[in-house]
């Protein structure tokens, strides 16, 4: 077997990014590729699992509270054919750079997920009850008509 070669501009590259990550407060943990992930405060992935989220290929997703983003990267991971990534409180904050965590990772990973800092907390509520129809215990989940689902804090 030959010994695996590293591309030293891979490893530059990564280097970087580890650096560039390290200097920020991270809320969610979110695999950036080539090792490197953010020091989130929450277990993000254990986390989606417990929503037991239907099945998001070919489906639109709106991500209201994105934060970092984890949940916005991981539904597009997961082969939703849209998502949008929605906050205010933190992308507005004084003193918190979660909107720039957001475009860091949204650049690294080279991400469609489009996003948008909502005007007000009552604006997104009902931006995102217009796309949802119903509401089970764990998840929100749309008919197939609508195509949207969204995860948490549904306006009902």
């Amino acid at each position: 077997m030959l010994p695996m070669t590293v591309d030293p501009n891979i490893e530059a590259g990564a280097a970087e990014l580890r650096q560039a990550v390290a200097g920020r407060t991270w809320f969610h943990t979110i695999d950036l590729g080539n090792g490197v992930h953010t020091p989130g405060h929450k277990d993000t992935a254990a986390e989606w699992e417990h929503l037991h989220l239907p099945d998001l290929a070919g489906r639109s997703v709106l991500d209201v509270g994105a934060y970092d983003g984890f949940f916005s990267f991981e539904a597009e991971r997961r082969g939703a054919a849209r998502v949008v990534a929605s906050d205010h409180w933190v992308w507005n904050w004084p003193g918190s750079d979660a909107r720039g965590n957001f475009e860091l990772a949204w650049r690294t990973l080279g991400s469609r997920v489009q996003s948008e800092i909502s005007r007000s907390r009552k604006s997104a509520r009902t931006r995102s009850a217009r796309r949802s129809t119903s509401c089970s215990s764990s998840a929100c989940s749309t008919t197939p008509r609508t195509q949207w689902v969204t995860c948490g804090g549904c306006a009902r």
